[in-house]
């Protein structure tokens, strides 16, 4: 094993152990309902308490990977399954020790504010380590990825939706104030998040220069539903003659950007940086104003042919 698989692999435990500590100290012993899978775990438990979390857990997520294995095949499969079996390993463990040094009844008595504040900041920097380093915290993401794969849904739309629906569903069990804290905790860790993984949110100028130009292309304007130019350029060293691409993206679409690229080119010369700003089809308000006008030029470009 290469030296940076074993620094991305040693990133992804630490995610998903800070990811542990997070769920075992700050949402199991208070019962807070958040998104993801941990909190449709405590949301459950709450309905059939003969059940616990972990065990909860565990079937949520190893379902979800049997389910993702004929959609999504072997590669996403094998990627997912060690985050799969691991956070929950970690969580039971994490709420072992907590148990143990008498804690969790301290815990349970913590104010809504204080478990989103430092809760989002924990779950944030976790998974943010983890995509970091190209890693996975598995649960409900595995829908994601196979509502982007069938329907071409685009993660942020079916996260949202599956968290929004688990956040009500908590809302009428553990009343209106935790509900509205859940939802001030989503947006707090996907903050963080985007700090963790992209340094800030925003929008990123990607460069890609890929002897797979085309294919390239095509899964950014057909998945990513994004533009890109496209340059003639010359290599500097061999004098090698190819071409460059350019896609501006919001900074969350990257890391989807970047598993996508290595799919189809694991060899292609990437670089990214930070795009201070952007106007213009795609980002502006006039979108379907510019849509109208790419249409007439194209009817305009037939009609000359």
């Amino acid at each position: 094993m290469k030296r940076d698989e074993v620094f991305k692999f040693l990133e992804i435990n630490l995610g998903l152990v800070i990811c542990s500590i997070g769920i075992s100290c700050f949402f199991w012993p208070t019962g807070f309902i958040t998104g993801g899978a941990s909190g449709l775990s405590i949301l459950l438990e709450q309905l059939i308490p003969k059940i616990s979390n972990v065990v909860f857990l565990y079937i949520i997520n190893i379902s979800l990977l049997v389910i993702s294995l004929p959609i999504l095949g072997k590669n996403y499969f094998l990627k997912t399954l060690y985050a799969t079996l691991m956070l929950p390993t970690f969580v039971a463990l994490a709420e072992f020790i907590i148990k143990a040094t008498g804690l969790y009844d301290t815990l349970a008595g913590l104010e809504s504010w204080l478990i989103v504040c430092f809760g989002a900041v924990i779950m944030g920097v976790g998974q943010g380590m983890s995509l970091r380093a190209n890693g996975s915290t598995g649960g409900l993401d595995v829908i994601g990825s196979i509502a982007f794969k069938c329907l071409h849904l685009p993660y942020s739309i079916s996260n949202s939706v599956i968290n929004g629906l688990i956040i009500i569903a908590g809302m009428i069990v553990t009343g209106l104030e935790k509900g509205l804290m859940a939802v001030v905790f989503m947006v707090l860790v996907g903050f963080i998040l985007d700090t963790v993984v992209f340094g800030g949110v925003g929008k990123r100028a990607v460069f890609i220069k890929s002897d797979k130009t085309e294919e390239v292309r095509n899964m950014i304007t057909s998945l990513l539903h994004r533009g890109c130019t496209i340059i003639n350029c010359e290599g500097g060293y061999y004098h090698i003659e190819g071409q460059m691409l350019i896609c501006v993206c919001l900074a969350k679409e990257y890391v989807m950007l970047r598993g996508l690229l290595d799919q189809i080119d694991p060899n292609a010369f990437t670089f990214m940086t930070k795009a201070s700003e952007v106007r213009g089809f795609g980002f502006s308000k006039d979108v379907l104003k510019r849509k109208e006008e790419i249409q007439a030029l194209k009817e305009e470009e037939n009609d000359f042919k």
